[in-house]
């Protein structure tokens, strides 16, 4: 899940903990696994890292093949 940027912290703490306890739940760990997801949950900031490095990652493969949308 994203929020926008700004967004105040006590706010994305609220958010992360309704989600981290959700994604603890038998049922949604089902669901996730089921549509080949991993159940797993992180802080804001290992998100956000994580979220970077993928672009990055991702970003030099598109530019070295010079890839574009269509």
């Amino acid at each position: 899940m994203l929020a926008p940027a700004g967004t105040p912290r006590p706010i994305i703490d609220r958010l992360n903990a309704a989600l981290r306890a959700l994604v603890e739940t038998e049922q949604v760990k089902q669901r996730i696994l089921a549509e080949g997801g991993d159940p797993m949950t992180s802080t804001p900031e290992e998100y956000a890292r994580d979220i970077d490095s993928e672009e990055t990652k991702w970003g030099t493969l598109v530019r070295k093949l010079n890839l574009k949308v269509e």
